[in-house]
């Protein structure tokens, strides 16, 4: 009885989708950011790591904490779809255009959680010396939104900001979400033919 409305298969999906996105997002991560504490060749893995885990559980308790919050006003038809698919998984073809949409919200409403997140982690990082000397800074690259940029290969590429390294993030890890997702409902497809 207990088994039957626990939801195990959404619980372990979102580990699933957070260990997905931690370990691209770190890659992203590593690659283009030099947060503080700085290394001469951007962040190090174990930080990009640190990072990336920070901003994709602050992302999942504030998307849990906005759907409990809107959920008891939903209309009750969309309100039941959504329960069936969260606890049962049942999906309905009703149900087709607001789950793209809340995905497409979902998208843009995580990449605003994990910019303001990464703000936060890089204002806790700073110390107060770093923060005056950013201040008396007028080097463009130092703006709000900028982030620390590296200093290699910058005459041959344009610099990459903070908005557009976590914006890539992003979409590099829904992607392949997404990606999961699709091939579980093939697969899912494939067992109910066969079976």
């Amino acid at each position: 009885m207990f088994a039957s409305v626990l939801p195990l298969r959404a619980i372990a999906f979102q580990i699933l989708f957070l260990l997905m996105a931690i370990a691209i997002e770190s890659h992203v991560f590593a690659v283009q950011l030099a947060l503080p504490p700085k290394q001469p060749n951007g962040v190090s893995p174990q930080q990009s790591v640190q990072i990336a885990a920070t901003l994709n559980l602050l992302t999942a308790m504030a998307g849990w904490f906005v759907f409990f919050l809107i959920q008891p006003w939903l209309p009750l038809p969309l309100k039941q779809q959504l329960l069936s698919f969260i606890f049962f998984d049942q999906w309905s073809a009703d149900a087709a255009f607001p789950a793209i949409l809340a995905g497409f919200l979902t998208f843009f409403a995580s990449f605003a959680v994990k910019l303001l997140g990464l703000a936060a982690l890089e204002w806790l990082l700073l110390t107060p010396d770093e923060w005056a000397s950013r201040r008396e800074s007028s080097n463009p690259r130092y703006r709000l939104g900028q982030g620390l940029l590296k200093d290699k290969d910058r005459d041959k590429k344009p610099p990459t900001n903070l908005s557009n390294t976590l914006l890539a993030a992003n979409a590099f890890s829904y992607t392949a979400i997404l990606a999961v997702l699709f091939a579980r409902r093939i697969v899912d497809e494939v067992i109910l033919t066969l079976g």
